[in-house]
């Protein structure tokens, strides 16, 4: 853990960004990032038990949102092949990406419901997991590598250029806001 952005301000803009390899299922829950469980933390990126342990998702709190923040769930991430995930979030509306590709919300029929973001994201007295969350020592089998974190919104293209790039950051590129990252 990153006990340093604990309490951390994350603002209104937020992308977080990660290349991941699960190396096997074990049949339980486990935090690739994530500043807390998604109940009570400010976001969080995990891999599931469902499809053999091949299910992963992500979500976020915001101000306005409250704790119902699980909106992406149902990614696919074949174990022992390294995948990129990338959540992004402009102050309006919360992205998710796979290996660069845009991944469906969860809509009203599902058991976790789409919830709309506004607002500023939640900061919580959590530290920032790399490798895990604070629940039940819920710890990636596997590998990961490539972690970065934005206090912006990415646009599509951003989002594909990093994912070209094997999740690494080569060149400077621009925000939504017009600035240098």
């Amino acid at each position: 853990s990153v006990p340093d952005l604990s309490n951390y301000g994350w603002g209104k803009q937020f992308t977080v960004s990660v290349m991941f390899r699960r190396s096997r299922s074990d049949g339980r829950y486990c935090g690739i990032v994530s500043n807390g469980y998604y109940k009570h933390g400010s976001f969080e990126i995990r891999m599931g038990r469902e499809g053999g342990g091949t299910y992963f998702g992500g979500g976020l709190s915001t101000k306005n949102s409250g704790s119902k923040k699980w909106q992406f769930w149902g990614a696919r991430a074949p174990i022992a092949k390294w995948n990129h995930a990338l959540m992004t979030y402009n102050g309006r509306s919360l992205l998710f990406y796979v290996n660069g590709k845009p991944q469906r919300t969860r809509n009203k029929g599902s058991s976790k419901m789409y919830v709309p973001m506004t607002g500023a994201v939640v900061s919580k007295k959590l530290p920032f997991y790399i490798g895990g969350s604070n629940n039940k020592k819920q710890w990636f089998n596997g590998a990961i590598k490539n972690v970065a974190i934005w206090n912006v919104g990415f646009k599509y293209r951003m989002v594909r250029a990093l994912y070209a790039a094997g999740g690494v950051v080569k060149t400077p590129t621009k925000t939504e806001s017009g600035t240098d990252t």
